[in-house]
């Protein structure tokens, strides 16, 4: 099938419990770099979604294409979800679907996002979402087709994960990095060689 997959991260400047979250040195590099570097390898329809100049100008330098967010969607609790959406405008006409992949997951394993990106491709699956083995959910990568996105409830008070009704859930245990002890732990099991 002939289905353009566009992917997404989602990575905005501040952040409250790590501060600077997206860009804190991660293995020698800014933390979102090694998100671009995976990602970089599956697909040229990747966009970067930030409301930092920081964050805009260092996608650039990678030859990402990058997304200024508008001021109704810049702050702390805006769900991924309104983000996705008003993604779409920006990727191509006949995009069909979007992977969204955290810029604080390193540890994603490569394999999971392809495994992710030909369900998406392939078969009539519309909303997959990535799921630690104890069903916890773990926010790594999120895709969606825009058919199945736009029928999501756009409550801004209404988080992202009380709204899920995937059809699919791919088992992920990579670390999800939201303060300074996720960000040692996950540099213990870093890999740069489970980037490709």
């Amino acid at each position: 099938m002939k289905r353009r997959i566009c992917f997404l991260t989602l990575a905005k400047g501040k952040s409250k419990r790590l501060e600077n979250k997206n860009i804190a040195t991660f293995a020698g590099k800014p933390l979102i770099h090694w998100t671009i570097l995976k990602i970089k390898k599956i697909t040229k329809d990747y966009y970067i979604n930030t409301d930092s100049k920081f964050i805009e100008n260092y996608a650039k330098k990678l030859k990402i294409k990058t997304i200024f967010r508008k001021k109704s969607l810049q702050g702390d609790n805006i769900p991924a979800r309104h983000l996705m959406l008003d993604s779409f405008r920006y990727f191509p006409k006949n995009t069909y679907a979007v992977v969204t992949v955290q810029a604080n997951s390193p540890n994603l394993d490569i394999s999971k996002l392809l495994y992710a990106y030909e369900i998406l491709k392939n078969t009539n699956i519309e909303d997959i979402r990535s799921i630690k083995k104890n069903r916890e959910i773990n926010g790594s990568f999120w895709g969606i087709t825009l058919k199945k996105l736009k029928t999501y409830n756009f409550d801004k008070k209404k988080h992202d994960h009380k709204s899920l009704k995937n059809e699919c859930w791919i088992v992920d245990d990579s670390i999800d990095i939201h303060n300074m002890r996720d960000l040692k732990s996950a540099e213990k099991k870093f890999s740069k060689k489970k980037l490709c």
